[in-house]
């Protein structure tokens, strides 16, 4: 910026309308509270990109002619008047829900008959499942105009025996109205930032406007998916229906005692040899895939054994040659001492020798 006597003339003169309708759009947003958890839980997917304005840069200069766009802006807020305080009254806007569940005797046939019904009455079928077991069950999900859900919760009750119903009503006047008073406020300030952008006189007023249009526009569709959803749920009642049949409604034929014929006889005993012969093949080849598992162990097992069992021998047999080498020894000294005094070699007792003889056949036999 260009500073003169007395005044300033800043190139981010745009600036200062565009923090006052960001600063209105943040406090008409938050002027609205929800009044309801549970719708607030229904949209809350809508709301996981809340918008917040760009921060501005602090210290900006403005001229005093911008007050009166200050004023104008902020006869923007997103309060409800009393007109609309009063109409809320008159148009409620309630979303209906009914979980019925149904015992039938013929799933498939009750389940075509609620869907032409619902087809009659302008619904149509959101999603249903089937299952096809000893007890066989089903389950709708059934979207029906709010004006027609009596009457489809009336046909409903004439296919069967009625084992639950429920309905709950959730009040989302003051949620819609409140988001309808944020569109209108957005839509307000992004034809006011329209009129900044044309009369912007640089780039960087221009980019700074366009910003903040981005940012309007894109809160200005999140609004809107959040207004179309809660007229949709409005519109359409949805029915949760669950269809259950068992063995006992079916039709049963009576059952006659008869002797078994030589046919059925023999395809009884074909089938039960069968049945034992697969029982043993699938036996044996889990054995065979139990032991392919186990043959790494097993095999490092053996060959540890094997180890052990030859350092043992091995370590014997080298205990028993020493032993035979110190007896050797012990004899080979003795026999000079007997040539020195064969005399006293001639008194040593018979029964001395016969005791070591007997030893080394003992050791030698160990």
């Amino acid at each position: 910026y260009q500073k003169g006597k007395g005044c300033y003339t800043s190139r981010l003169k745009w600036f200062f309308p565009i923090l006052i309708l960001t600063a209105s759009l943040f406090l008409g947003g938050c002027g609205g509270s929800s009044k309801n958890e549970a719708a607030d839980s229904a949209v809350e997917q809508y709301d996981n990109n809340e918008y917040y304005p760009a921060e501005t840069e602090a210290e900006t200069l403005f001229d005093y002619q911008t007050e009166g766009d200050f004023a104008e802006e902020e006869a923007l807020g997103g309060s409800v008047t009393e007109d609309e305080v009063e109409s809320l009254t008159v148009n409620r806007k309630i979303i209906l829900n009914y979980n019925v569940t149904i015992r039938v005797d013929d799933i498939a046939e009750k389940q075509k008959a609620i869907i032409d019904v619902a087809t009659e009455l302008g619904g149509y079928v959101e999603s249903y499942t089937i299952c096809d077991d000893q007890d066989a069950s089903a389950h709708l999900v059934i979207r029906i105009p709010a004006k027609q859900a009596e009457t489809f919760n009336t046909e409903l009750s004439e296919l069967g025996t009625i084992k639950s119903s429920s309905a709950d009503a959730t009040d989302v006047t003051f949620e819609h109205q409140d988001l309808a008073a944020r569109l209108k406020n957005a839509e307000r300030q992004n034809e006011k930032l329209q009129e900044y952008l044309e009369q912007a006189e640089t780039v960087e007023d221009m980019l700074a406007v366009q910003r903040e249009i981005d940012a309007i526009q894109e809160r200005i569709e999140q609004l809107r998916g959040q207004i179309k959803y809660y007229d949709d749920q409005v519109a359409f009642s949805t029915f949760y229906i669950g269809l259950q049949t068992d063995q006992s409604l079916l039709p049963q034929s009576p059952e006659t005692p008869s002797i078994v014929s030589g046919s059925e006889f023999g395809e009884k005993v074909k089938s039960s040899f069968n049945k034992g012969w697969v029982s043993f093949v699938n036996a044996l080849a889990n054995l065979v895939v139990a032991l392919a598992g186990a043959i790494i162990p097993i095999i490092i097992l053996v060959v540890i054994g094997l180890v052990v069992v030859f350092i043992v021998l091995k370590s014997s047999k080298r205990s028993k040659r020493k032993e035979e080498e110190r007896i050797r020894r012990t004899q080979q000294q003795s026999m000079p001492h007997a040539q020195a005094d064969p005399k006293a070699a001639d008194q040593v007792p018979e029964r001395h020798s016969n005791h070591v003889t007997s030893q080394v056949d003992k050791r030698n036999h160990k």
